[in-house]
């Protein structure tokens, strides 16, 4: 009985998860679009897509029971050197984006 309402739980929290990142990559697109496709590191077709989508779509969506967006970190060691850096911490927002940013240029080659 608690594992159930524990899954349940899960289920609910992560629909919100999805319903707060559509809206808020909407929003993102709309406000500026060249930033939000390199922030949530999307082309020109999802971004279009992600506009596209009625409120309607993005309840069905948000409420599929599985998370619509994933850490960008593949590498652990990676995401650890960002966190436990001592040295780094008033730059960690700095320091990811310039990670973040290598990882795209990493993929792209």
């Amino acid at each position: 009985m608690l594992v159930k309402m524990k899954n349940e739980q899960f289920g609910e929290e992560v629909e919100e998860l999805n319903l707060l990142y559509l809206l808020l990559a909407q929003r993102m697109l709309m406000q500026d679009r060249a930033s939000a496709k390199f922030r949530l590191k999307i082309d020109d077709a999802l971004a279009d897509a992600l506009l596209a989508l009625r409120p309607r779509q993005v309840r069905q969506l948000a409420a599929c029971n599985q998370l619509l967006f994933r850490l960008v970190f593949d590498d652990a060691e990676r995401f650890k050197a960002l966190v436990e850096n001592r040295r780094l911490e008033g730059l960690t927002g700095v320091h990811a984006a310039i990670v973040l940013a290598s990882e795209g240029e990493d993929d792209a080659q």
